[in-house]
């Protein structure tokens, strides 16, 4: 699975595991669960992968139609243009892509 620990409800994953109460009996596999943002994008990059068009336009979280917008930190100053996700470079931004991170602030 995709998820990364920055991830919600992701923190206490082990990188290998059970599935969960009340689901089927199987093994479910995290490769990536200790990635940074910056390595998912250099992976998809350094490997030609594609990936949704969204982020070309500063969307670096996607979540539902509602609480998506683009990442305020990629805007270019004093213009209605964003660069592209691969270009944040601190972690910890990555969120305020995402409607409810807006109250956290731009600092």
């Amino acid at each position: 699975m995709g998820n990364r620990r920055t991830d919600p409800y992701s923190q206490n994953l082990e990188a290998i595991c059970k599935s969960s109460a009340g689901w089927p009996d199987f093994t479910r596999v995290f490769p990536i669960l200790d990635w940074q943002y910056c390595d998912v994008w250099n992976f998809l990059i350094a490997n030609n992968l594609s990936y949704c068009n969204l982020y070309d336009l500063g969307y670096t979280s996607l979540g539902e139609i509602h609480n998506s917008q683009k990442n305020p930190y990629l805007q270019v100053e004093n213009e209605d243009l964003f660069m592209p996700a691969y270009c944040l470079t601190n972690d910890e931004q990555e969120r305020y892509s995402r409607r409810d991170a807006q109250n956290l602030g731009k600092s």
